[in-house]
């Protein structure tokens, strides 16, 4: 992987995360949405060492609270 030299003024490439460490973060993510019933898809990018994360949400009429939030009294 080209790095740049120490105060050249350019930036070096940074590193993609793994297939496996890509796969494991989009199964945490896909886990954790199902508590909002209304997420219907998660998508993970990743650009500059950080990963984005975007969601689809089906009906935006519902409520966003988490389930757990929504069954206290």
């Amino acid at each position: 992987m080209p790095t740049a030299a120490a105060g050249s003024g350019k930036i070096g490439v940074m590193a993609r995360p793994s297939a496996a460490k890509a796969a494991a973060l989009h199964q945490r993510l896909t886990t954790y949405a199902r508590r909002w019933p209304q997420i219907s898809e998660i998508k993970v990018r990743y650009r500059a060492g950080y990963a984005y994360i975007d969601s689809t949400v089906e009906d935006e009429d519902r409520d966003m609270r988490p389930r757990t939030e929504r069954s206290r009294p």
